[in-house]
């Protein structure tokens, strides 16, 4: 008969509103000799690459980590998200850390790749984010910004003359109810989509950028 682990599984402090963010697959122990508890980061957020992390109830009657675990991860966006899938597509995140600058990501799309003849006549970005965006007061200062569902927002940028540059660059900044947030409560994009309409009749042509 298996023996359970004496103690519940071990929990970052103040689980589940911590710094941490982790997310556990099993939030009340005690667990069998020989299972797992994963840990994961919420939405598409990581922590020095990873996502989920595991521990096991040994025979010994404790909870140990494999690889060891020396520190609760710091769940947070991936901002090489969009370099990996998208070379044209680079984003950065700022957080809330009390220094006074608005949190939220700064997009920089770069459409030399695609330039043709004919100018650009719009350009809409779509973006969906891995967490509601509701409780959050949500803003552009420098595009129009729609709201289509909790998740998603939809861009177009203010400056005809960025388009007509062929480098945009776009701002999203969010409002919590207090200064300091932990990383893992910021919306990461999970995936964007652009679509670029010429002044021609060759009709609209879609980019994708990002795939969740």
């Amino acid at each position: 008969m298996a023996l359970p682990c004496v103690e519940n599984p071990p929990r970052p402090e103040g689980y589940p509103n911590s710094t941490s963010g982790v997310v556990l697959s099993q939030d009340k122990g005690p667990v069998d000799e020989g299972d797992q508890v994963v840990y994961q980061c919420p939405g598409v957020k990581k922590f020095n690459g990873k996502n989920e992390w595991t521990a096991s109830c040994r025979p010994s009657g404790q909870y140990e980590f494999d690889p060891p675990l020396l520190v609760w991860p710091e769940c947070q966006c991936e901002t090489d998200l969009a370099r990996t899938q998208c070379p044209e597509a680079t984003f950065t995140m700022t957080y809330a850390r009390g220094s006074g600058i608005s949190p939220g990501l700064d997009i920089v799309l770069n459409l030399t790749r695609f330039a043709t003849d004919e100018p650009i006549s719009s350009f809409i970005i779509t973006i969906l984010m891995d967490m509601v965006l509701q409780p959050l007061d949500v803003r552009s200062p420098n595009a129009g910004l729609i709201l289509k569902d909790s998740k998603t927002v939809v861009l177009s940028p203010h400056e005809k003359s960025d388009l007509e540059q062929k480098v945009i660059n776009i701002g999203i900044e969010y409002t919590f109810d207090a200064k300091e947030v932990p990383a893992w409560r910021h919306p990461c994009i999970a995936a964007m989509e652009c679509n670029v309409e010429y002044k021609s009749e060759i009709g609209d042509k879609i980019w994708i950028i990002v795939g969740g």
